[in-house]
């Protein structure tokens, strides 16, 4: 970066005409480039500048360009942040939700859904990097599987509000058995899709 340019407090606005918001906007962008040059359009003293990058690969196989990016400490100015990063991440979830039923997922279904063994070594690295990675995954598989619990499929707290949500609508109640026979169903769907998830992850590590 520094041979390209680049220069201190500078902030990175667009990339291959990208528009830049956030550091993970940065990372994710870079990771769809290879080795050739890359357009980065940077803003400065009030004024934008456009460079031309070529990322290399580090030791972990990611491509970079050499720059780290600048955090502030504020506990006043990070309440509000965190909420923003919670709903950028409840957007991108509800996204994943619904390539998955289209079958429009990036790389493919096998490498976008984990089960308990995918969980256990995404948890495994996130520890190794340090606590506050460790914390920010967990709060990650939380609001995934908050979000997943209310979606509108039996046996799920959201299959329950969906049928609870007809019975308001029909004026009546549904037959216990024909609803008990509903999340049976769902949950043996949802089981079979576990193993087969908990399978794919098995055959990773191999």
């Amino acid at each position: 970066a520094i041979e390209a340019g680049l220069q201190v407090n500078d902030k990175i606005i667009e990339i291959n005409g990208a528009k830049i918001q956030t550091w993970d906007d940065i990372v994710n962008n870079l990771q769809k480039e290879t080795s050739q040059p890359i357009n980065i359009k940077v803003e400065r003293n009030n004024t934008t500048k456009d460079f031309s990058i070529t990322p290399e690969k580090n030791e972990q196989g990611k491509y970079v360009i050499g720059i780290s990016p600048v955090y502030e400490k504020s506990i006043i100015k990070a309440i509000p942040k965190a909420f923003v990063a919670t709903w950028d991440m409840i957007k991108q979830m509800l996204t994943f939700v619904v390539q998955l039923f289209t079958g429009t997922i990036p790389g493919g279904f096998e490498n976008s859904v984990a089960g308990p063994v995918g969980v256990i070594g995404i948890v495994s690295d996130a520890a190794k990097m340090g606590i506050i990675n460790l914390i920010y995954i967990a709060a990650v598989i939380s609001l995934n599987l908050g979000i997943l619990n209310l979606l509108p499929i039996p046996a799920l707290d959201g299959g329950r509000l969906l049928i609870l949500g007809i019975e308001a609508i029909r004026g009546k109640k549904l037959d216990p058995n024909k609803e008990a026979m509903i999340h049976s169903v769902g949950l043996m769907v949802l089981m079979g899709f576990m193993l087969f998830v908990t399978y794919k992850d098995i055959l990773k590590l191999f």
